[in-house]
């Protein structure tokens, strides 16, 4: 698809347009899949509302899992690593 560039432009930022087509529809979209965007879909859903997740990196969990925290926090006071099975 190629983006089109608005009539108005600001100092040296171009700003673009692009065309997206619906894929499904939703009662609630839930942006982000840290551990609020987790539970507010997993609330939606209990409650009966059709809802999409969004997330941009390929996994979930945010920065807690990003930064490794989990497997940090495992370790801390045990003096072991988290054990693999």
């Amino acid at each position: 698809m190629v983006e089109k560039p608005l009539a108005t432009s600001v100092g040296d930022i171009i700003a673009f347009q692009q065309n997206v087509p619906v894929v499904t529809g939703v009662d609630v979209l839930v942006v982000g899949g840290g551990p609020a965007g987790i539970a507010a879909a997993i609330a939606a859903a209990r409650a009966g509302a059709r809802t999409a997740l969004v997330e941009r990196y390929g996994f979930l969990g945010g920065n807690a899992t990003v930064g490794l925290v989990g497997e940090y926090m495992l370790c801390r006071g045990s003096g072991f690593g988290p054990v693999v099975p």
